[in-house]
């Protein structure tokens, strides 16, 4: 494909649940491209997209409330903690000054959610006065993440995130993710 058949890769399905619109893989690209050399953006929009998390649970993803050792954002008694993936313990300690951090969370969809749309327009990715916000992510999420069957973890549909593997059981081989590979960690 060549980057002046890209209209064609843009999706205008809704959601009933967020009325959120799935973003395209080019729209998805382009957004990484956007938060490169901004980690804290890195950050917001990779735990949005990657683990699923409506934004008003983003301010509980702080490095904080990260249990390294288990994957999960602990952050309250009675609370169910949120797992994270390999991309964002990754991203986790690039995230060094948890104030400005919490700055960006609070300033979300005026400094992050107002300029984006801008810059994608610029790139000609999306039609004019297209608005972008944390639902079209949580949507695209659930378009482009699977949760594995074997660790219970979810991680974007690219191949280096899967691999096949062929159980004791089952004559069939099945996908889990690259992390388990269908092997039980006691999860």
């Amino acid at each position: 494909m060549f980057l002046h058949d890209l209209s064609k890769f843009i999706s205008h399905k809704k959601t009933k649940k967020t009325n959120g619109t799935i973003l395209s893989l080019p729209q998805i690209s382009y957004i990484r491209k956007y938060n490169e050399g901004n980690v804290y953006d890195e950050y917001m929009f990779e735990v949005l997209f990657q683990l699923g998390v409506q934004k008003k649970y983003l301010k509980y993803c702080l490095p904080r409330y990260a249990d390294f050792a288990s994957k999960l954002f602990v952050f309250g008694e009675g609370k169910e903690p949120i797992k994270y993936n390999n991309l964002v313990e990754e991203l986790l300690p690039k995230v060094l000054d948890e104030k400005i951090l919490e700055d960006k969370i609070k300033k979300i969809n005026h400094q992050y959610f107002s300029r984006l749309p801008d810059y994608l327009l610029d790139k000609k990715i999306i039609p004019e006065n297209r608005k972008l916000n944390s639902s079209d992510i949580l949507v695209s999420h659930q378009a482009y993440c699977f949760t594995c069957p074997g660790c219970g973890y979810e991680f974007e549909n690219v191949a280096q995130n899967w691999v096949l593997a062929k159980m004791k059981f089952d004559d069939q081989p099945r996908l889990f993710c690259a992390q388990c590979k269908g092997v039980p960690s006691g999860n």
